[in-house]
């Protein structure tokens, strides 16, 4: 049985947000599954999700709870409201808040990645910048790693619904991090739309667990 989690996403107070820890059943079982369990398994989770998103529109006032989807799966909120929602393996995290207050919002959740593939998600999300930072904070490599990745995956989320563009982890990087404040912020590296420009900075946090790490991106309206 899935159950609300105590741990949250680095947001705004105005912000009405859950995380549900999965259990066993809805993560599946730990064997080799057929195409059609994965189906549902992924299937169930997505279900979650909406639920989760609609019984947090209510609770912020909205008479609409039903969350859509675009033809390139990503989801359509209510009018008058903005959301985000993510998942891993374990885990599910819905955000939703007042258009009126934010413009848009973006969260991710990720495992701490394990020591064997830490290179290849380096070579994957990390410019030469971004390792030189890594190696000048008090963070250890993995937990750093896996934050740039979900940072990313944060921003991409926050910025993609107001710009319609679809950009890469070597289109933005970390400009400056503090693990003290837990905060950091993100330099877009090329243009979009909407008025994003190559260059401009964003403020975005994050939360650290021992096995998990959480990052948050949300523009005030």
């Amino acid at each position: 049985m899935s159950r609300t989690s105590s741990e949250v996403f680095p947001l705004d107070p105005q912000i009405a947000q859950r995380v549900v820890l999965l259990s066993g059943r809805e993560r599946g079982p730990r064997r080799r599954t057929t195409r059609d369990e994965r189906f549902r398994l992924r299937q169930s989770i997505f279900d979650m999700g909406r639920a989760c998103a609609a019984e947090l529109l209510a609770e912020l006032g909205s008479r609409e709870t039903s969350v859509g989807m675009a033809a390139d799966r990503s989801p359509v909120w209510p009018q008058g409201y903005v959301g985000s929602i993510t998942h891993t393996d374990d885990l599910l995290g819905v955000a939703v808040a007042r258009r009126k207050d934010f413009r848009s919002i973006g969260i991710d959740a990720e495992a701490i990645i394990q020591p064997e593939t830490t290179a290849e998600i380096d070579e994957l999300c990390m410019s030469e910048r971004e390792r030189s930072l890594r190696d000048s904070v008090e963070i250890d490599h993995q937990t750093f790693s896996s934050l740039c990745f979900s940072a990313k995956e944060s921003f991409f989320k926050c910025l993609y619904p107001l710009t319609g563009v679809w950009f890469d982890f070597q289109d933005a990087e970390i400009a400056s991090f503090d693990p003290d404040l837990q905060l950091l912020q993100m330099r877009l590296l090329r243009d979009l739309a909407s008025g994003f420009r190559q260059g401009q900075v964003f403020g975005g946090a994050f939360r650290c667990t021992e096995r998990r790490v959480y990052t948050a991106f949300a523009l005030p309206a």
